[in-house]
Parts: structure tokens; C-alpha cells; sequence
């Protein structure tokens, strides 16, 4: 019995034994596997160094653009990133006082090091040396034509293509309802039913998101009256921001009508940003596509009192990190919001819209203001364009009654500035089309005296019965001809 123990028990160790080894044997399978699996990477390390002196500059940013990976180099300037996924990459260094560096096409191999060092100059301190007119200045009106990335919209669901801009202004939107409303009398069809027309018909935009001091939205039949009554309200209303006076040909045919809108806004700071002295470089999406800007905002925050005045105006929606973030910068005007959104788009404009503002309207983050040596880099804007929508443009109704008439251009203009002073808004759009032979009510049409068939002529003394001169016209015989 005590045998039969023993060999019991001796079998059961040979059976933990064996357990043990699987579970090892497993083990290293495991973890062979997961090495097989890892994604291959690769390191780099460098010295950020002044490019005056040669010193090392300890506690400077060294990140990895588009990425994650980053570090803070140590007392002596010098830093290791690890675990970086192979590939080519742009690797930027950073420090307060110093120009930021950045060198492009970085080579990450698989298990090895990559030596990347880092030259900081000293920042420039003063007023930057590019030109402020092209800044703060009026800039010079072009045709839409003329730009190759940019798509102006007439309403927000306008998909947005890979590296395009995509602009969008609701006078187009305005003028098109007051149209609807005022002249159609009902929702707009065109022939072909063409797709802008179903997406400017749902009214995404209306006169309900402005307030009444801020714009003029009027449509009526084209006559010199109108033209006087238009021009005279924007004037009462905007002043010297009132546009150029409006003219358009009063017709001499059939009826014309003109659907306009007008938008001003300007948005100032109570504490202007910084202009910055460094340009920024905008990496458009495509690695090597990349451009240069003037830019505003603060290059580096500290705890001073204009760097806190400052700092009032930004409120931070959402950080995720350096690509995903949403902020808010405040002006003057309570009522309204400007709202920059570094994420990832959707599929149209619309759709980047509501998710940025579903998020606004969900408060501040948990870390909502600037905080020590943090950075706030925004691109000047400055442009004045004029677009013509030639998927309007010629284009005949297609409301019962109102078959024969067409629109005949649809044009738009918008002036645009966001700068370290604020962020200034114009914009002007005109629809203007040929109603039908009949005059539509209470439309008096222009007379016209033109003696093209049989008339008579009298010549009369004032007071005498009778003319001393008669003659009824009736053809060509006697009438001067022309060559």
C-alpha cells in the first residue's frame, strides 16, 4: 500500500513535470509569435544644441510629426525616441526663445539608430520683416477661376476632397430663399433638376442665424426704384462697411428680378495675438506637399499679464493630441463664435461642422486654457474672390408657370481676414434672372417710344383748331434711309 503511494505520487510528479514544460513550451511559442507579429521599429537619438555657443539646450521638444512619439531632451540636449515604426518622417525641435528646426525625410531601419541632431538659432526679437499689407491690408479681388484648390460651395453638404479647400458663406443661400419666398413663391425647381438645387432647398442656412444688424437679404423685380430702395438700406445699416453700389440693367424687355444678400461681420480681439515671427509651415496632407505662412497667435505662453490677456481668448474644446484638438477663440461680440478644428474631416462639409459643434456644445475640456510653454499657431487668412455658380447660371425654372423663365448669372463674392487683430467677414450675392413676357402683378414695365410702324404726325400752333401740318406715315417711301 505504501508502495502504491509512493508510485502514485511519483507518477504525479512526472505529470507536473511534463505540465510544466507544455506550459514553458507555450510560453516561448507565445511570445515567438508575438515577436513575429510586432510592427518593426527603430529608434532615433540626437543633440539639440545652441547654433551660436554649441551648448546643449536641456528641456527641449523633440516630436515626431504625425505621430506620437516625441521626447525631452535631457541637461546635456541630448534625447532618445524608441519604438518608432519604420519609415520616412519630418522630426521637428523646439525651445523657448529659439527658432523652432525641422529637418524632413528622417530614415527609421528596423533595429537600428538613426542620429538626427538639432542647430537652434536664437529667435528673432521684434516686428516680423514680411509685409504687413499683406497682412491687415485690402487684398486684390480675384476670379475663383484662378485658384486650383479651393471649391467655393453655395451650401454645406459639399463633399471635401483630399487637399482642397472647400469655402462656403451664406449670402448665396440667403439671396436663393428670398428668392424662393418672395419672387417663385414657392420651393425653387430648375430643369434637369440639378443637385445643388435639392441641397440649397433644405435651407441649411436662414435670415434665423443672423442677427438683423448684420445683413440685408431682398428680392424683387429689377426696376430703378428697387435699386435705389437696396442701395439706400445698406447704406442706413453699414455705412462705410456698405459694399460698392448695387447696378444691374434695368431691362427694356421682358421682366428681370434680383435676389440679394449682403453679410458683415467683424469679429475683434480684446487683446490682439502675437504676429509671429517664424513662418509656418502647413503640411497639406500629402508628405512633400507642403507650403510656408505667416502666422499669429502665442509662440510660447507664459505666466506674464499679456500672455494671460491673451490667453482669456482660447478655450480649449477637445485635445487628443497635437493633430486632434478643438478651440475657441473669443471676441468682442458675445453672440458670436469662432471655432478651429484640427481633426480629421468627414465626408462633407457639413458633417465636420456638426461634429465640431456637437463637441463645443459639450463644454470646455477638463484642461480648458493655455498653460506654460504651450504654443497657439494659426495661419493668416487674407482674400477677396468672386465666383460665378455656373450650375445655376442659365438654367430655366421648372415651377408650373414660370417654365420660360431662366436664371441668368448667380454670382457671389467674399472678402475674408483672420488675423491677430480679429476676423473680418463680407460677402455679397446676386441672383439675377428674366421672368416670363407676361408682367407678373403690380409690375409696371418700362415704356418704351419706338416708331417702328404706321404713326401719324401733326404739327400744331397752341390754341388753333386745327394742325397747319398732317401726315400719316405709313411706309418707308419719304423716310431717310440708312446705308
Amino acid at each position: 500500500m505504501l508502495w502504491s503511494v509512493e508510485k502514485n505520487g511519483g507518477e504525479r510528479k512526472m505529470s507536473l513535470f511534463r505540465g510544466s514544460k507544455s506550459i514553458v513550451l507555450i510560453g516561448l511559442i507565445l511570445l515567438a509569435a508575438s515577436g513575429a507579429l510586432a510592427e518593426p521599429t527603430g529608434k532615433i537619438v540626437g543633440k539639440v544644441t545652441d547654433a551660436k555657443t554649441g551648448e546643449g539646450l536641456p528641456g527641449a521638444n523633440v516630436r515626431i510629426e504625425n505621430t506620437k512619439c516625441g521626447a525631452c531632451s535631457d541637461l546635456d540636449g541630448s534625447f532618445t525616441i524608441i519604438n518608432v515604426p519604420v519609415g520616412m518622417y519630418n522630426v521637428e525641435a523646439t525651445f523657448i526663445g529659439f527658432k523652432r528646426s525641422r529637418t524632413k525625410g528622417v530614415s527609421v531601419v528596423q533595429n537600428q539608430t538613426t542620429i538626427q541632431d538639432f542647430k537652434l538659432e536664437i529667435e528673432r526679437i521684434g516686428i516680423p520683416t514680411f509685409d504687413l499689407a499683406n497682412v491687415e491690408g485690402e487684398p486684390q479681388q480675384i476670379e475663383s477661376s484662378q485658384l486650383k484648390g479651393t471649391i467655393i460651395t453655395p451650401h454645406m453638404e459639399q463633399k471635401i476632397p483630399k487637399e482642397k479647400n472647400v469655402l462656403y458663406c451664406s449670402t448665396m443661400q440667403l439671396a436663393w430663399n428670398a428668392l424662393a419666398d418672395d419672387i417663385i413663391k414657392e420651393r425653387i425647381r430648375l430643369e434637369g433638376n440639378p443637385p445643388v438645387v435639392k441641397a440649397m432647398n433644405k435651407r441649411l442656412s436662414s435670415r434665423k442665424d443672423l442677427s438683423e444688424e448684420s445683413y440685408v437679404a431682398m428680392a424683387e423685380w429689377l426696376t430703378e426704384e428697387f435699386l435705389q430702395r437696396l442701395n439706400k438700406t445698406l447704406k442706413e445699416k453699414f455705412g462705410d462697411q456698405a459694399p460698392p453700389e448695387v447696378k444691374e440693367p434695368i431691362p427694356t424687355g421682358p421682366p428681370m428680378f434680383l435676389a440679394y444678400a449682403y453679410l458683415f461681420k467683424n469679429l475683434v480681439f480684446n487683446k490682439p495675438f502675437e504676429l509671429l515671427p517664424d513662418e509656418l509651415l502647413f503640411i497639406s496632407g500629402s508628405q512633400y506637399l507642403d507650403d510656408y505662412a505667416i502666422a499669429f497667435g502665442i509662440d510660447y505662453y507664459k505666466d506674464e499679464e499679456k500672455y494671460r490677456e491673451m490667453g482669456k481668448q482660447v478655450k480649449v474644446v477637445e485635445y487628443l493630441d497635437d493633430n486632434h484638438f478643438i478651440i475657441e477663440l473669443q471676441s468682442k461680440s458675445e453672440n458670436d463664435q469662432i471655432l478651429l478644428a484640427k481633426v480629421k474631416p468627414g465626408n462633407t462639409l457639413l458633417e465636420t461642422i456638426e461634429e465640431a459643434e456637437k463637441k463645443a456644445k459639450g463644454g470646455y475640456s477638463a484642461q480648458p486654457h493655455l498653460r506654460k510653454g504651450e504654443t497657439l499657431r494659426i495661419p493668416v487668412l487674407n482674400f477677396y474672390v468672386k465666383h460665378s455658380f455656373s450650375e445655376l447660371s442659365g438654367k430655366k425654372f421648372a415651377n408650373n408657370g414660370k417654365e420660360n423663365w431662366e436664371i441668368s448669372k448667380a454670382i457671389q463674392w467674399i472678402r475674408f481676414k483672420l488675423n491677430q487683430k480679429g476676423a473680418l467677414l463680407k460677402s455679397e450675392a446676386r441672383i439675377v434672372g428674366i421672368g416670363a413676357s407676361a408682367p407678373p402683378p403690380n409690375y409696371i414695365p418700362p415704356r418704351q417710344f419706338i416708331f417702328d410702324k404706321p404713326f401719324l404726325i401733326c404739327l400744331k400752333q397752341k390754341g388753333a383748331r386745327y394742325p397747319y401740318f398732317a401726315m400719316w406715315v405709313g411706309n418707308t417711301e419719304l423716310m431717310v434711309k440708312a446705308n
